[in-house]
């Protein structure tokens, strides 16, 4: 046997051989085609060992993750992607400002609560061929009274108490863009005590102008009103609009009295005006001393 001894062999053969046989059928139970199936039958321990890489992997939750840092967004326009807020804090009650609010579709804004004292359009101060231009601006209007103008009227000079036989002053056109005129009456009376209504009538005639033609509201006959003052006869009915009442309540009186068109005709102008004066107070007015003047009166910006 070359030196071995039969002995050996046996012993080996059912002794240590044999454990080692056991030990080897033991290490290939573990053994997955060429891999080695670990079981961790311990919880991993605690700290910040790292226990490999983490990858992508479909349908395994990793839990939370925290990320510390991000690197930076590069500048310009890109798109980063939809962002979608789920909730939104409630809004506060009280009157705080949210923001600029501009014209929408369907939103009611409640001007009333709107600040009036500026205006974002602005008339000019001329007509331009008759068109009324406008500038958009913020800025403030404010009325502007023009110089005053004296109207002739001399056919109420010397004008004598009566409903039907009255005076119409000259006409006149051009208003320009005027919001309003003030008209100041004045009449120095005969010294003849008061009587039948004891008042001075003042009437004003609109006229209206069709781009070629002016033509008034009817006096109450067929007779057309002077463009120039003259004496006018008024009907008992007719269509023209009484600016005020001047109450004569004194022999020898000097009456006046201001009185404002848009009060009476309303924000827009005619077209053109006359005054009529309606002496009824008992009383002729005197040949001299009497007087009508007005001013326009039209809206400027300031800035």
């Amino acid at each position: 046997m070359g030196g071995i001894s039969k002995s050996n062999v046996a012993k080996e053969t059912g002794g240590n051989l044999a454990d080692i046989r056991t030990a080897i059928q033991i290490l290939d139970n573990i053994v997955s085609g060429s891999e080695a199936q670990v079981d961790i039958v311990a919880p991993l321990p605690a700290g910040t060992n790292a226990i490999g890489k983490l990858a992508a992997n479909s349908g395994v939750d990793i839990g939370d993750v925290d990320v510390t840092s991000l690197p930076s967004l590069p500048a310009g326009t890109n798109n980063i992607g939809d962002v979608d807020v789920l909730t939104l804090p409630a809004l506060p009650t009280g009157s705080n400002v949210i923001g600029q609010v501009t014209a929408n579709a369907g939103t009611n804004l409640n001007t009333s609560l709107l600040a009036l004292e500026t205006t974002q359009v602005a008339m000019s101060d001329k007509l331009n061929n008759g068109t009324q231009t406008a500038t958009v601006l913020n800025a403030k209007l404010t009325d502007y009274r023009n110089s005053s103008v004296s109207l002739t009227n001399t056919a109420a000079d010397s004008l004598a108490s009566s409903l039907t036989a009255c005076a119409v002053s000259e006409r006149i056109t051009n208003l320009r863009n005027a919001v309003d005129i003030w008209i100041h009456c004045q009449f120095d009376m005969a010294n003849t005590a008061p009587a039948n209504d004891k008042a001075i009538y003042i009437w004003l005639l609109a006229w209206y102008y069709d781009g070629s033609t002016y033509t008034h509201a009817d006096i109450g006959t067929s007779t057309a009103a002077s463009t120039t003052s003259a004496a006018i006869t008024l009907g008992q009915f007719h269509n023209l609009h009484l600016l005020g009442v001047m109450n004569y309540t004194t022999a020898d009186q000097i009456i006046r009295k201001s009185f404002s068109f848009a009060k009476t005709f309303g924000p827009t102008l005619p077209d053109a005006f006359s005054i009529v004066t309606q002496n009824y107070t008992g009383a002729a007015i005197a040949a001299s001393g009497s007087s009508i003047k007005y001013r326009e009166i039209y809206q400027k910006t300031i800035a």
